[in-house]
């Protein structure tokens, strides 16, 4: 029997991806800060609670693990949040939280559980965005520097662990239809009616937002890719998915040259 962890597991991303990893023959561990029976019945799912953020909530979530395994096949790091706000009006506390989940979750998580993983047999995927490619783009600082950050400790952490033949993966994944859309637009909401600085200037950025936001992929496709990777013995170091054509045009241009279209856009 082979088994896997994935955080953020009864987030939309990290349910399709659990659903089909536990049809394909895995036993997975979902792990995250709420769990519920009923949401893989039939499975081969084991829900564990572990809020990613809590120093105490690991050892727990370990030695449960070990009640079943002493090997997993991969650790994905699928737990995030989002929360749009401005750099200078935004609260810390909430810049905290998101880089709290964002990196030092995944970081927690890879530590914690690095002793299942076996050379040659196992493989940490870090799920990173589409935004860590790019320059930054504005009001999406606290979710894009968070990110940022996780793509590069993963090539760091890569570079290390390929000296012990533990292959570590990068998905930097567009939008699909999930919670953390939802969290996105609602989050854009909230800082459009309360920004005292920007006012209506956002109202310009909102239909940028809203129309991307429209064209969100179908949760199965990330889980399907998912599969591959902890299926392949060699995998890629770093896969993309449903990226934005219309990022990647933009930032093709000079930085200088980005931040004239964004005033101009946006003003």
């Amino acid at each position: 029997m082979q088994y896997v962890l994935i955080t953020g597991a009864f987030g939309g991303l990290g349910q399709a991806a659990t659903k089909l990893l536990a049809q394909n023959n895995y036993t997975v561990f979902a792990c995250d800060k709420v769990t519920d029976e009923t949401t893989f019945k039939n499975l081969s799912v084991i829900p564990l609670q572990l809020d990613v953020t809590e120093d105490n909530s690991f050892s727990f979530a370990v030695q449960k693990v070990r009640e079943y395994t002493h090997t997993l096949a991969a650790i994905i790091n699928g737990a995030g949040v989002i929360n749009m706000q401005s750099m200078i009006e935004g609260d810390e506390k909430i810049f905290k939280k998101v880089f709290d989940v964002n990196f030092w979750g995944a970081y927690k998580v890879n530590r914690a559980f690095f002793g299942f993983l076996k050379p040659n047999y196992s493989k940490i995927i870090n799920i990173t965005s589409e935004v860590a490619r790019y320059s930054a783009h504005p009001f999406d600082g606290y979710y894009g520097i968070s990110k940022t950050a996780l793509d590069s400790y993963n090539d760091c952490l890569r570079r290390e662990l390929q000296l012990l033949s533990i292959p570590v993966v990068k998905i930097q994944a567009g939008s699909f239809k999930t919670n953390l859309l939802k969290d996105t637009n609602q989050s854009f909401d909230r800082l459009l009616n309360e920004s005292g600085l920007y006012g209506k200037k956002l109202l310009k950025m909102a239909k940028l937002l809203y129309d991307e936001t429209n064209k969100a992929n179908n949760p199965i496709k990330f889980a399907r890719l998912i599969l591959k990777i902890v299926l392949v013995k060699h995998p890629k170091i770093c896969y993309r998915i449903a990226n934005s054509f219309k990022l990647r045009l933009l930032n093709i241009l000079p930085d200088t040259l980005q931040d004239k279209i964004y005033k101009i856009f946006i003003r």
